[in-house]
């Protein structure tokens, strides 16, 4: 919006005459409706926000470019020096006269041509240096200041009476207008100045004070004149004065009208709260719903501060105050199981994909009673054999860097030492001091999360390309990644890290490498039991607590109930949260409550879970920000999880799902889309909530990611569009 303080100005004074009556504009109090609170010093008219103070001065000096001054300004350097170079030669005449009828001595003449020229190179020298560079122009008040200070000095010791007095020259010679000088000076003075209060108050003040004193003891002219012609002056400068802060004060409620106009239309591209300029193409019904309250608060806003009707305003603010107690009841609503795909430009196999396995829709449907062949192996060997070379320092030093290495490479431990998880778990006992805080011995804690890897992981299932050991390992270390290079570390305590710890390495435990919707589909026995919701995370859950009984591995025995309660409450919600149906559902929750409201506190513990669950599904896609040998790694693991799925349900007569099938699916587009919509979006809102540089470097690796398989994708598409042109021709 390119309006200027004038034509702001312009079009007050316009509304202000259009009113019925002469009083009506003022009985309103327009000013006070209009402008409830501008942020300025009322004394030194000064804005409190230095960034506000500075947009004004560029406003009124620089305009809406940043290479070039103002219209404003132009006009008034054109005025001032119209009217300092006309003084200027009449006064130059008039000596030059004075001293060829020999009224004025060469001591004068010398004075008088000194000053005058010095003043004219000084003014037009300065000119040069503002229409040159903007620097200058950013501190031409001081500059014209020290102009006007000089300009004021010579027209007061110019004056015959003054002057006549150091040359020693008769004092009823020829009179110059000095006092004229000074009247005329002082309006375009302002102008150039744009009414700085500050300024003028600072030149003005000490003039007069100089200009009485220097009259009083160098003037022989009666006491009484000079007192007269001081108090014309004087009542001259504090009405200028006067006018000066009203002047300033309007032009900078003008400014600030302007402000908050230019801010409201720019709410309509940028501000709704801008849910859309995140990168993500999905949103809730409860993000759109408040989107557009704050839309409407906004509108509400932008009519109250343009309407001078009182009651009207106060009705529009009532109604905003309804808006929003709206906004924040909506926010608070455990609603966030529908959405809306808010762009057009997602690519049409990611949104198959995406509405496959996050979205919990079934695009076909179920086959006539066709029962998947069990996918859990019986007797499977353990294919880790624990290795005394644990104990080497160089492994032990490795795992030091647990927490702290955001590529912390699981499969180094698992070559050194033939296990993953019970390997890290045991360095972690030590390291949190855990024997202390749960009460528990050393082996109970090692025999659950040796069991969880041996007979959960590796002997009850198959061993998964990607849902294996690894995978839970490398899970732990980057939620614990998260928690030590955040906040996180200051605010959640030792029962929350373990709650963590276990949620890490079980959160996937038992996991089949097939998806929740194929096990539905094909109506497997695990499905069935878990009511087709949430079959994996539910299955998962059982199993991390039907291990605790077996055995000696309740770990957690000597918990007291409050603590049970709480520590299997955070668990078990951190698990659920990671069903990929659910995803956009806790997503757009956190984002709502992070972003939009701002108001989570992880000393309420539905806020605590709710962190910690967007911790545990950042880490459940970390390797989408590791290094490029990690994630190239990692990435051809879950890929071959996908295909043989894939070959299954080709086996079994089903539709193979969005990327699985090995023989058409493109590996570079599925990677690009699935860090575009949903690795990228869920890392920006994690990283702007923890506020972390170390966790900033992840998604700054996630994008560099993206790159990687995007130009990939790109350049593959090229290369097939040429083939089919050399075929072609």
């Amino acid at each position: 919006m390119n309006r200027s303080i004038s034509k702001m100005y312009d079009e007050d004074q316009e509304l202000s005459g259009q009113a019925r009556h002469p009083s009506e504009y003022a009985i309103l109090k327009h000013d006070n409706n209009e402008i409830p609170f501008v942020p300025v010093d009322p004394n030194l008219l000064f804005f409190n926000d230095k960034t506000m103070q500075n947009r004004y001065f560029e406003i009124l000096y620089i305009g809406q470019t940043t290479n070039e001054i103002s219209k404003e300004f132009r006009y008034n350097l054109l005025s001032f020096y119209i009217y300092l170079t006309g003084f200027m030669v009449i006064a130059l005449g008039i000596v030059v006269s004075l001293f060829e009828d020999q009224k004025i001595s060469t001591n004068q003449l010398v004075f008088h041509l000194s000053c005058i020229f010095f003043i004219l190179f000084y003014a037009y020298f300065l000119l040069f240096c503002i229409l040159k560079s903007l620097r200058v122009v950013r501190i031409n008040r001081i500059l014209y200041m020290a102009l006007g200070v000089f300009t004021y000095l010579y027209m007061i010791f110019g004056a015959t009476q003054v002057l006549s007095t150091f040359t020693e020259d008769d004092k009823n010679s020829g009179h110059i207008p000095m006092t004229a000088g000074i009247v005329g000076f002082t309006y375009s003075y302002r102008r150039i100045l744009f009414d700085s209060y500050r300024h003028i108050v600072l030149t003005l003040i000490p003039v007069l004070i100089i200009y009485l004193s220097i009259n009083l003891i160098y003037s022989e002219i009666l006491t009484y004149c000079i007192i007269g012609e001081f108090a014309a002056i004087a009542l001259f400068v504090i009405t200028q004065i006067i006018e000066t802060h009203v002047v300033e004060n309007r032009t900078i409620q003008l400014f600030y009208r302007m402000e908050r106009e230019q801010d409201t239309f720019s709410d309509d591209e940028t501000h709704k709260p801008n849910i859309e300029n995140e990168n993500s193409y999905f949103h809730s019904v409860i993000e759109l719903i408040i989107n557009k309250c704050d839309f409407i608060i906004k509108e509400i806003k932008y009519a109250a501060s343009v309407i001078i009707f009182k009651d009207v305003k106060n009705r529009l603010k009532n109604a905003q105050n309804e808006m929003s107690a709206i906004r924040n009841k909506v926010s608070k609503l455990d609603y966030f199981e529908t959405f809306e795909i808010t762009s057009q430009d997602i690519d049409e196999d990611d949104k198959e994909f995406i509405s496959q396995n996050y979205l919990n829709i079934s695009p076909f449907p179920n086959k006539s009673s066709r029962m998947t062949k069990d996918t859990n192996t019986e007797g499977q060997k353990c294919l880790f054999i624990f290795n005394s070379k644990l104990l080497i320092q160089e492994v032990v030093d490795y795992i030091s860097k647990v927490g702290f290495e955001w590529n912390f490479n699981v499969f180094y431990i698992n070559e050194k030492t033939g296990r993953s998880i019970s390997v890290l778990a045991l360095y972690l006992y030590k390291k949190l001091n855990i024997e202390e805080i749960l009460c528990c011995s050393e082996q109970e804690f090692f025999n659950y999360f040796d069991s969880l890897e041996k007979v959960i992981y590796m002997q009850m299932y198959k061993v998964n390309p990607y849902h294996n050991a690894l995978h839970a390992a490398e899970v732990f270390t980057s939620i614990h990644y998260f928690i030590n290079n955040s906040e996180l570390s200051k605010s959640i305590n030792k029962l929350d890290t373990i709650c963590t710890l276990i949620a890490g390495f079980g959160h996937d435990v038992g996991h089949p490498g097939l998806t929740n919707r194929y096990l539905i589909q094909s109506r497997d026995k695990i499905a069935i039991q878990y009511n087709d919701i949430s079959v994996l995370e539910n299955m998962h859950c059982s199993t991390m607590f039907t291990l605790m009984s077996i055995g000696n591995t309740n770990f957690l025995s000597h918990l007291s109930d409050d603590e049970w309660v709480i520590c299997r409450k955070i668990i078990l919600a951190m698990v659920l949260d990671t069903d990929l149906s659910r995803h956009f559902e806790v997503f757009t929750k956190f984002r709502t409550r992070a972003s939009v409201m701002n108001d989570l506190s992880i000393e309420k513990i539905d806020d605590k879970i709710l962190i910690l669950s967007m911790a545990l599904k950042c880490a459940d896609i970390g390797h989408s920000a590791k290094s490029p040998e990690l994630h190239q790694r990692w990435t051809s693991m879950v890929m071959e999880e996908f295909f043989n799925q894939g070959d299954l349900e080709k086996s079994l007569g089903l539709p193979v799902s969005m990327y699985c099938d090995r023989n058409n699916t493109d590996i570079p587009k599925s990677q690009a889309g699935f860090l575009r919509n949903i690795c990228i979006p869920l890392y920006e809102i994690w990283c702007s909530f923890l506020k972390s540089q170390q966790v900033d470097l992840c998604l700054g690796q996630l994008r560099e990611n993206y790159q990687y398989w995007d130009q990939n994708m790109k350049s593959r598409m090229f290369t097939q569009v040429k083939k089919l042109q050399d075929e072609s021709l």
